[in-house]
Parts: structure tokens; C-alpha cells; sequence
């Protein structure tokens, strides 16, 4: 059985986190969380510069926190160096937690 997972943004780390699940036959990919709304829509594929996987990145919380996954790999850029928020990483991963995922 491969893990369910879904993968907390889209940058530099994500891309790299995006293109080792796809390659791994024990994982699959079954979201991609963007922050930027020009990738929203995208195939996480494309937004990871690798070929096309058939997941549509989101930037819609409710939708990942609704989804059936077994992990989250929670990558984005640390809210303490970006945004107006210090916990929004915080209040997210909490968010995360509660919904069953780890």
C-alpha cells in the first residue's frame, strides 16, 4: 500500500519533496497546496518542472483538509521570514493534525 500524501508548497524544497514522491512507487502524490494563484490549477508536475502527474495544485485549505491523505509534508517558506502572521505555519500544521493527517 503506498502512503497518501500531500505536499505543503511548490517552492525550491517542494519541487525537490514533488518529484521524489512521483518517483517513489511506496508514495503517492494526492495534493499539491500553492500559495502563488498563478499555479493554482496547474499539474503538480508541471509546477515541480517534471512531467505531468494528474493532481491539480490547490491553494484551497478546505479542499486539503477534507482530502483522505496519510501525510503532509509540509514544506513552504518559514511564515516567521514571510507574512504578516508568525504562527500561520503553526495554526496550519495544527489544522493538519486535527484532520487526521500526520
Amino acid at each position: 500500500m503506498a502512503y497518501r500524501i500531500i505536499q505543503w508548497g511548490s517552492g525550491n524544497v517542494g519541487a525537490q519533496v514533488t518529484a521524489e514522491v512521483a518517483r517513489r512507487s511506496d508514495l503517492t502524490l494526492k495534493a499539491l497546496f500553492v500559495y502563488n494563484p498563478d499555479k493554482v490549477g496547474m499539474d503538480a508536475g508541471r509546477v515541480a518542472g517534471i512531467g505531468k502527474l494528474g493532481v491539480k495544485a490547490t491553494n484551497s485549505v478546505e479542499q486539503i483538509l477534507a482530502l483522505d491523505a496519510d501525510c503532509v509534508i509540509h514544506a513552504p517558506l518559514s511564515s516567521l521570514v514571510y507574512g504578516d502572521d508568525p504562527e500561520a505555519d503553526l495554526k496550519t500544521i495544527c489544522a493538519l493534525l486535527a484532520s487526521g493527517k500526520t
